[in-house]
């Protein structure tokens, strides 16, 4: 039997999976489950009687999922396996990521703080150049471990706006 811990928009749950069958126990309860890949990023999800279309894209070591509308954050962890050693999870950990200026202006507002978890496109700040507002946004998902500018200041293009910790 396989286990795992699934956290869905914040909420964990603690799933086992037998090694035959289709049946799978989430929080002790019995589910009835089956997950097809459709096509790409496609899937189609039986759960007990109800039938869901999935679009899952992969994101830094989580998952995004589109069902009905709506986006949820996933992480799943294998509980049957061996986890990786301290040392290679501090290093991955610890890897920054800089988003910088693509051009001269004004940091007009600042949308995060450090220690915020941000998603792939998620709003960090906003910089006017040449009487427009442009919005800042996150190329990948991290944890924000640095601000290096503050709202009223100029930047040039290349200038360091934040650091992400991966």
């Amino acid at each position: 039997m396989r286990e795992f811990q699934v956290s869905v928009g914040g909420r964990v749950y603690n799933v086992r999976v037998p090694k035959e069958g289709d049946t799978l126990l989430v929080d002790g309860r019995d589910c009835k489950a089956a997950l097809v890949r459709v096509h790409g990023n496609l899937y189609s999800l039986k759960l007990d009687s109800r039938s869901y279309d999935l679009h899952v894209r992969p994101d830094d070591g989580r998952f995004l999922v589109l069902v009905e509308g709506s986006e949820y954050e996933v992480w799943v962890e294998d509980k049957s396996r061996p986890r990786r050693p301290a040392s290679v999870l501090r290093s991955k950990e610890h890897k920054a990521f800089e988003i910088k200026s693509p051009m001269p202006g004004l940091v007009s507002s600042l949308k995060v703080a450090p220690g915020a978890r941000v998603s792939h496109g998620a709003p960090l700040l906003t910089l006017e150049a040449m009487k427009m507002e442009n919005e800042i946004r996150s190329p990948r998902g991290g944890v924000v471990s640095e601000i290096l500018v503050r709202s009223g200041q100029s930047v040039e293009k290349d200038d360091v706006l934040v650091r992400l910790r991966l």
